[in-house]
This record gives structure tokens, C-alpha cells and sequence, in this order.
């Protein structure tokens, strides 16, 4: 379903194709480890290092788990 088809009304949208379940304890452990390693190494080589891309790539990735983490759910859909 693209995001400009409704659904008719009266029927409810499937929400399992949507989304995905709901992450367990021990991935949220590693979700929320791999940001805090990836978010410190790439604070680490801003100040060390001499390349703005890699750095900002560490930082953005790290971020990115730690939201995983929070949230919970993968970020599959986000496009």
C-alpha cells in the first residue's frame, strides 16, 4: 500500500505489514551497545581525526541505533 492509497472505510489497514515487532531484551542490549561504541567512536575521531565524513557517518550511525534502542522497533520504514 503506497502512502497515497486510503483504505476504504470501515476496514481497518494491516498493521503487521507495516510495521515490525517489537524488539526483545537482548536486542535492545546490542542496539543500545552499538550506538554508545559507534556515537563515542566517532565523537572520538571529530577531535582526532582529519576526515569529516567517516566521523559524521560514526556519529549519524550511532544515533541511529541508540534511537532503535529507545524506540524499541527496527526502522525499516523509514524511507
Amino acid at each position: 500500500m503506497s502512502d497515497t492509497e486510503s483504505v476504504a472505510s470501515g476496514e481497518e489497514p494491516n498493521i503487521d505489514a507495516s510495521y515490525a515487532a517489537p524488539l526483545g531484551r537482548w536486542e535492545r542490549a546490542a542496539a543500545s551497545g552499538f550506538g554508545v561504541v559507534l556515537t563515542g567512536v566517532g565523537v572520538a575521531s571529530v577531535f582526532l581525526g582529519k576526515g569529516d565524513a567517516g566521523s559524521v557517518t560514526l556519529v549519524l550511525g550511532g544515533v541511529a541505533f541508540l534511537i532503535v534502542a529507545v524506540i524499541g522497533m527496527s526502522l525499516h520504514r523509514v524511507r
